[in-house]
């Protein structure tokens, strides 16, 4: 049920002012709820910088595991297809030996 206009919210829990249902300012118009707990406009704009901080780190850090994953792939002789992103398999001459070999003492 959507609340009438000027009903009271909630406080923010961050600043802990009471927030109503209103358009009249950026602190009522912008508040955002999540989880059941409501945060106002102007503690949702200080939060800009922090947050934008966070998720570049957060890029970072997969970024890194992505190559940490590709370096593990590639010791085990396998690759990623730029035009499709599956993994292949490399055919090196080391491993057609091996094959070669195995299947030759199996008969």
């Amino acid at each position: 049920m959507k609340a009438t206009n000027g009903a009271e919210l909630g406080r923010c829990v961050f600043c802990r002012d009471l927030l109503y249902n209103s358009e009249a300012s950026l602190q009522h118009a912008q508040a955002y709820f999540k989880n059941s707990k409501i945060v106002c406009g102007h503690c949702l704009l200080d939060l800009k910088d922090p947050c934008l901080e966070a998720f570049i780190a957060k890029e970072r850090e997969e970024s890194e595991y992505k190559e940490v994953l590709l370096d593990k792939v590639r010791e085990h002789g396998w690759s990623i297809n730029p035009a499709t992103g599956k993994l292949v398999k490399i055919k090196s001459k080391s491993l057609i030996k091996t094959q070669t070999m195995g299947k030759e003492r199996g008969n």
